[in-house]
């Protein structure tokens, strides 16, 4: 990812451990999906519910779903925190 936008220069990593929040926010989207594929594939196949397949679809999403949606999760926390904190002077690369 690049430090700063190409276009109008601002600093994505605006202070200290800025990316905690998209990894909360992956982290939200991960869970949501494991909760999602539980619960429907227990809907869907009650009263026999096969658990070897939905652990392995389970362990599927919980590893390989949070390294896809990272990128997604820091876009959608740079613009929640965009929305909530607007720029400062100081969050914008200065050029030489």
């Amino acid at each position: 990812m690049d430090k700063q936008c190409g276009r109008c220069h601002l600093i994505f990593e605006r202070m200290p451990g800025y990316w905690v929040g998209a990894m909360i926010i992956n982290f939200a989207i991960t869970a949501g999906a494991f909760l999602l594929m539980l619960i429907g594939g227990m809907v869907v196949t009650w009263p026999d519910v096969p658990w070897t397949t939905l652990t392995y679809v389970g362990l599927a999403i919980g590893g390989f779903l949070p390294a896809i949606a990272f990128p997604w999760s820091r876009t959608i926390f740079a613009a929640l925190e965009l929305a909530v904190r607007p720029t400062e002077a100081n969050d914008y690369a200065v050029d030489d």
